[in-house]
């Protein structure tokens, strides 16, 4: 995992109206798949120019940990070569994750906290929610797409609707 080395540790809490939340974006990359040369350095260059670039236009909007999963069949290089774009992002939540339990990906975003090192509990008092997505590594996001995933905390407001706003 990128994030041992790593000395600043993300903020995984967003506090608005006595609301606590946090959100996990999931990542797999290339899970069974990691032996195939061509295929990965096409998928490296997908999520180097479009995934990459539109999860960090997301942090003007929205707080979140956005862990990318991969398997003991990624060559030590694309490990390196992916690791290294996020280490400068490590502070701001990006980690590239080896997946050590099987179907760590699918956990519920505190699991995914606990698994990876990230987990610190709440605000004492706060009500607290827990936002889980997952993002194809081919895939990109408009800005402020994350936000539109996580509901209204105010107290008499009404439910807000859970949507993509991707096509």
């Amino acid at each position: 995992m990128i994030g041992a080395n790593v000395a600043v540790r993300p903020q995984v809490w967003s506090l608005r109206s006595g609301t606590a939340l946090t959100h996990v974006v999931s990542t797999r990359f290339s899970l069974g798949q990691g032996n195939q040369t061509a295929l990965v350095e096409a998928r490296l260059q997908l999520l180097f120019s479009l995934c990459v670039p539109s999860m960090v236009q997301q942090l003007r909007d929205a707080r979140f940990v956005w862990l990318i999963y991969h398997d003991s069949t990624l060559a030590p290089n694309h490990v390196t070569a992916i690791a290294t774009r996020l280490q400068r992002l490590a502070g701001s939540g990006f980690r590239l994750v080896r997946e050590r339990v099987e179907g760590q990906f699918s956990r519920s975003a505190r699991e995914q906290l606990e698994l990876v090192g990230l987990w610190t509990p709440p605000p004492v008092g706060a009500k607290v929610l827990y936002v889980a997505s997952r993002l194809d590594a081919d895939d990109g996001l408009p800005r402020g797409a994350l936000p539109e995933l996580h509901p209204d905390p105010e107290p008499n407001s009404a439910p807000a609707p859970i949507s993509c706003p991707c096509p």
